[in-house]
């Protein structure tokens, strides 16, 4: 397969592991609904403490939101080959392949990501929500150096999302972002979050002054007919 295809086959896997996880934490949720109820009913009869079904209860609600789908062979194969391109195209999707569970491809990911992320320029990582979604939960998992180009993508990516999540980091207190104390993670927090900051209101800046220049062209056109309009009476008259 050349680029554009194999490009093809890892977006059609994404949007499959998508369907998938979804489906499966519907059903997860149901299971997790009836087992709350299992035991608030055992609670009720006096046969299980609050704190022991408190200790039942946590690791499945934390299994459930980790939930997500693996890869197909195929996708597996199109991450790996698409992973040695080099190409910044493909950053929201090695990004979201890093939950997929397998570990070939995490590490394929993690490495083409060491190589992509420094040199991307503002706009170059448009990430949507699930993308970003998994890069911020892949913090406190990964190294310090690789959580730190994350942070610094923050800024590139520009989803206004971003800017609780660095605000956090960038506090003297440990962020439940990150769920350890890091200087550099910090520091590179404190580094980008107001050039977020300036981002994003130039962005506003820039969409208010379309829509400006949208209505003085509709309110130009809209005198222009009027005064058409007038001329046209006056020469019938």
């Amino acid at each position: 397969m050349d680029y554009q295809e194999t490009l093809k086959v890892l977006r059609v896997e994404a949007t499959q592991r998508r369907r998938g996880t979804k489906r499966l934490r519907i059903f997860f949720s149901i299971a997790l609904g009836i087992h709350a109820l299992l035991l608030l009913l055992l609670i009720l009869q006096g046969k299980e403490t609050l704190g022991n079904a408190a200790i039942a209860f946590f690791p499945v609600a934390v299994l459930l939101g980790g939930i997500s789908m693996g890869m197909t062979p195929q996708g597996k194969s199109a991450l790996l080959t698409m992973a040695q391109s080099g190409n910044p195209e493909i950053v929201g999707l090695l990004i979201e392949s890093m939950d997929c569970g397998d570990a070939a491809v995490v590490d394929a990911a993690r490495n083409a990501l060491k190589s992509l992320l420094p040199d991307l320029d503002q706009g170059a990582v448009p990430l949507d929500q699930v993308q970003f979604r998994v890069l911020v939960e892949r913090l406190p998992q990964e190294s310090e150096d690789l959580a730190a180009l994350f942070v610094e993508s923050l800024a590139k990516i520009g989803r206004p999302e971003s800017i609780p999540v660095l605000e956090s980091l960038a506090a003297e207190q440990p962020s439940p972002y990150l769920r350890r104390d890091s200087k550099a993670i910090r520091a590179a927090a404190k580094k980008v979050l107001p050039e977020l900051r300036i981002r994003l209101a130039s962005e506003i800046i820039r969409k208010k002054l379309q829509e400006v220049d949208a209505l003085r062209e509709r309110l130009g056109a809209s005198r222009e007919l009027s005064s058409q309009t007038q001329s046209q009476t006056v020469l019938e008259e």
